[in-house]
């Protein structure tokens, strides 16, 4: 019986240990600041897309690592449907995995996990849910990785979106006149506030949130897209 309880408290553990996972990305990393698209070509190559930008990924059959910061937008978009890259996404980020294959996802609460596209389902060789991703950036030049984005206009293809804060209120300036579904989301996941509208403005009462950083995610247009804020 003291065998099997000891099992147990190992295995209990184990699991426990299991839901923090320390990632230190490689000194060759490459920093996504910007909209960026991959397109075939390459292996073993690690990307850390910085919160705000799209990365989208048109790699197949590659061991590439991919780690999305909160903000942060992928879309896998290549040819084939057999990639092996390995995803890791923090609270308040974007998968769009495009009804494709990739070789893992480990993923925080509060990620978005979506399909686009009509086809077969998508599926992972492994998935997993944790509590907390940790991201190291000791390898990199400095130990300087991502840090939050400014509050600059984000074009897509169907939409312009533009984001302005003080302490007090947030304004979103939304040129499709669309209506479309906006969340506020806090550095841990968690949505803080939500709501739908079609207006040219907006202005959102924000005086009761701590100081911080913050993401703005919205659902417009048949686009998904972040941005994050300095309350």
């Amino acid at each position: 019986m003291k065998k099997l309880y000891l099992l147990l408290m190992m295995s209990f553990s184990y699991i426990a240990q299991a839901q923090i996972v320390n990632l230190t990305p490689q000194a060759a990393s490459t920093l996504i600041n910007t909209n960026t698209t991959i397109p075939m070509g390459g292996n073993f190559k690690t990307y850390i897309v910085c919160s705000g930008n799209t990365l989208t990924y048109q790699e197949n059959s590659t061991m590439d690592t991919i780690v999305l910061m909160p903000g942060a937008t992928l879309k896998i978009d290549s040819v084939y449907s057999y990639g092996y890259s390995k995803i890791y996404a923090k609270a308040g980020s974007i998968v769009d995995i495009n009804f494709k294959q990739v070789g893992s996802l480990i993923y925080e609460a509060g990620v978005t996990i979506q399909d686009t596209n009509v086809g077969p389902p998508s599926f992972f060789m492994g998935a997993q849910q944790v509590t907390t991703i940790n991201v190291s950036y000791a390898n990199l030049p400095g130990g300087i990785g991502c840090t939050p984005t400014g509050l600059t206009p984000v074009n897509t293809n169907q939409s312009l979106i533009s984001l302005y804060n003080n302490d007090h209120h947030l304004y979103i300036k939304n040129a499709t006149t669309k209506d479309g579904r906006f969340q506020i989301i806090n550095p841990i996941g968690a949505i803080v506030k939500e709501w739908h509208h079609g207006n040219v403005t907006e202005t959102i009462d924000i005086s009761s949130l701590p100081k911080g950083v913050y993401f703005v995610r919205w659902m417009l247009n048949g686009e998904v897209g972040a941005m994050s804020f300095l309350k």
